[in-house]
């Protein structure tokens, strides 16, 4: 396996790994794989980052705002993949304002008088920083009145009560956290 993995350059969203390649045992080495492990959000859970050729034994590698990376490298050559490196240092990167909203938003209305709003939350990875709650803001169709906003913590459903029956509402799920907001949606 590779050895000596070592980390530098170290800004808010890349960092520049580097590693001595190992014992090619008589097979020149054609890539070298590169996966990272989040060990705030799911420790223990390798994923893959990215390949470079054989040739190369560094990478500099793009990361995600509020992740404490951990990353190791594997060699393949004709013969197969090699185990894993050892573990690099973790890297904490900063976090940031969210920069996605949720998805599959919807409103439904589950008795006569009550709205049902309802998304698919961030999953940890996707929060960019400590503190993701949801902005959940709805008004009528098709009136002039002003949005009804309302913050909840991390949480995937939010009920209005006391609205009319059969009538049409428009809804946003906006994403935040201890940095700010993310794209209005």
């Amino acid at each position: 396996p590779p050895l000596d993995l070592e980390l530098t350059d170290q800004l808010d969203k890349s960092v520049q790994l580097s590693w001595t390649p190992g014992d090619d045992n008589n097979s020149p080495i054609t890539k070298f794989i590169i996966e990272y492990e989040d060990t705030m959000h799911e420790p223990g859970l390798w994923h893959h980052q990215t390949e470079v050729s054989g040739t190369q034994t560094t990478a500099q590698l793009k990361l995600s705002p509020y992740v404490n990376y951990s990353f190791r490298v594997m060699a393949v050559n004709g013969i197969g993949k090699s185990l894993p490196s050892e573990a690099s240092e973790q890297y904490l990167t900063k976090a940031s304002e969210p920069d996605k909203n949720p998805t599959a938003v919807e409103g439904l209305g589950l008795e006569p008088d009550n709205l049902v709003i309802t998304w698919k939350p961030l999953n940890g990875f996707e929060s960019n920083g400590p503190g993701l709650q949801y902005k959940v803001s709805w008004r009528q169709k098709d009136g002039d009145d002003e949005w009804t906003s309302v913050v909840v913590a991390n949480v995937s459903k939010y009920i209005v009560s006391g609205t009319p029956t059969f009538v049409p509402y428009l809804i946003k799920v906006q994403a935040l956290n201890d940095v700010g907001f993310a794209p209005e949606p």
